[in-house]
């Protein structure tokens, strides 16, 4: 009977040591499988750009800040400036580049920062035949983003970084910046 009682009682802690274990193993799992989920989801950026020579270093950007979100795509649209903004607008961008002395048409609820980018040649689809810009250096832009799209706020981390380089560069150089 005493031998009986106690095998029950060790069934009975080794069954509620399981369960927790279980319950803890479940927990760590589930929180796995959260995170891998959300590595793996599909993320995309979509960006406009006033200036075709922009484009290119934008992707460059996003090429060296891209570890955050490795399931990202980047599309990015170039067209005229009153174009871009629409489409901000009606919340087909996520972010939109025009130049340094852009003046927005609509009222402006979004954030925006003055960003440097470097000119880079651009490739057309025809033979790959590159645009070249004529004057190197830096290519002064303004960012405008709403905050709907965490990768944008990133984005836009990872241009104040640049920038500041840029202009830490030029500095450092005695050079004007465009």
């Amino acid at each position: 009977m005493m031998q009986e009682l106690l095998l029950l009682a060790a069934m009975t802690l080794i069954m509620i040591f399981g369960g927790v274990v279980l319950k803890n193993l479940d927990g760590f799992l589930e929180r796995n499988r959260k995170e891998q989920e959300a590595r793996e989801q599909k993320c995309w950026l979509w960006i406009g750009c006033s200036n075709p020579l922009a484009a290119e270093s934008i992707a460059d950007v996003f090429d060296r800040c891209s570890a955050k979100y490795p399931g990202m795509s980047v599309h990015i649209f170039s067209g005229t400036e009153e174009e871009l903004e629409k489409r901000l607008h009606a919340g087909l961008l996520d972010v939109i580049f025009l130049s340094e002395h852009a003046s927005l048409f609509f009222e402006n609820p979004f954030n925006n920062r003055r960003v440097l980018l470097e000119m880079a040649p651009v490739h057309t689809r025809y033979d790959g035949i590159p645009v070249e810009p004529i004057a190197g250096g830096d290519l002064p832009q303004k960012a405008f983003w709403s905050k709907k799209n965490p990768a944008t706020a990133y984005l836009v981390q990872c241009l104040e970084e640049q920038t500041l380089a840029a202009e830490t560069k030029n500095r450092k150089h005695g050079q004007k910046m465009v």
